[in-house]
């Protein structure tokens, strides 16, 4: 169902006038069921993790560079860089002789320039500079995790996290510089936020992230694209249609000050059980035993094996 169908569902079940368009009318009771969808649009968007929003983010990241500068006591800046190309402030660090640990990328000044949020211990010429991703952007569409659900595909192990400010602080500023297995964390506003640690060594190469995500799209345009708002009549929702024209509904006689406590109920009721058969649910058994799913004593029989075989 599009905006106008819905509109005028929830009218005609309130037995009043339907309009004949809502997005861009300048009538205020239409504006008013307008706005009434795009509130409830959202509000289902983030009452659940609805399966029709999870969304599946690949992120693809990056081979280090490795490359050569100068550094100089008590200085933040690195100097005869042979090339910045690749390189951004924020999402870098850069780790070598006289750098102190974790040093970021606050600027990119020339071709051959940078500047890190630490200055150097030491004076030194030409050392060897390792220069590591490990900032990344979300999805534009990001609304919030989906937990559990974050791996690193190409060495097929599952990604710690998310870590909390503190163990971000340990894992960054602590004596343990580097571990097997890589931790993420989200870190300031979404445009650049997902942090993976510890960021890529000099000789790994280009590896593959991913996670699942609600998308704040909640409705779609007539072709196809995810929108967080309508603004036409034929914008399609994504989100359960009879949910909004319950929901609605009872907005508008609480906005106008009429009973609503009965077409409230209706709609809870109807939105709970929608949740509960969302994507379906898991068999719980109620006497649970451990299968080991390796070969063991609990699989292989003491002895009395088969005759036969080469």
């Amino acid at each position: 169902m599009n905006l106008l169908e819905v509109v005028n569902q929830a009218q005609g079940e309130l037995g009043i006038t339907q309009s004949t368009t809502v997005a861009g009318s300048q009538d205020p009771s239409t504006v008013q069921w307008y706005n009434l969808v795009n509130r409830e649009g959202d509000n289902m968007q983030k009452s659940n993790d609805w399966t029709a929003l999870q969304t599946l983010k690949n992120i693809t990241v990056e081979t280090p560079i490795t490359t050569t500068g100068d550094v100089t006591s008590g200085s933040a800046v690195i100097t005869n860089i042979p090339s910045t190309a690749g390189l951004s402030a924020s999402v870098f660090v850069v780790s070598g002789d006289a750098l102190i640990q974790y040093s970021r990328i606050v600027s990119v000044d020339s071709s051959t320039q940078v500047t890190v949020d630490m200055p150097a211990t030491d004076t030194q010429t030409g050392i060897e500079l390792v220069f590591s991703r490990d900032t990344y952007d979300f999805p534009t569409d990001f609304s919030r995790w989906i937990n559990g659900s974050y791996w690193d595909r190409t060495n097929r192990w599952q990604l710690i996290g998310p870590d909390t400010p503190q163990q971000g602080q340990f894992n960054e500023s602590g004596i343990v510089a580097t571990t097997p297995r890589r931790h993420f964390q989200q870190i300031g506003k979404l445009d650049a936020a997902l942090r993976l640690w510890p960021p890529p060594g000099a000789t790994e190469t280009t590896f593959t992230s991913s996670f699942l995500y609600i998308t704040k799209n909640w409705a779609q345009t007539s072709a196809g694209v995810g929108i967080s708002k309508m603004t036409a009549d034929d914008d399609e929702f994504i989100v359960d249609p009879q949910a909004v024209i319950l929901a609605i509904k009872w907005r508008w006689l609480q906005a106008k000050q009429l009973a609503y406590a009965a077409q409230q109920a209706e709609y809870i009721d109807y939105v709970r059980q929608l949740s509960a058969r969302d994507g379906g649910a898991k068999i719980l058994n109620m006497a649970p035993i451990f299968s080991p799913f390796l070969i063991g004593s609990y699989n292989v029989q003491d002895g009395n094996y088969p005759a036969g075989g080469s």
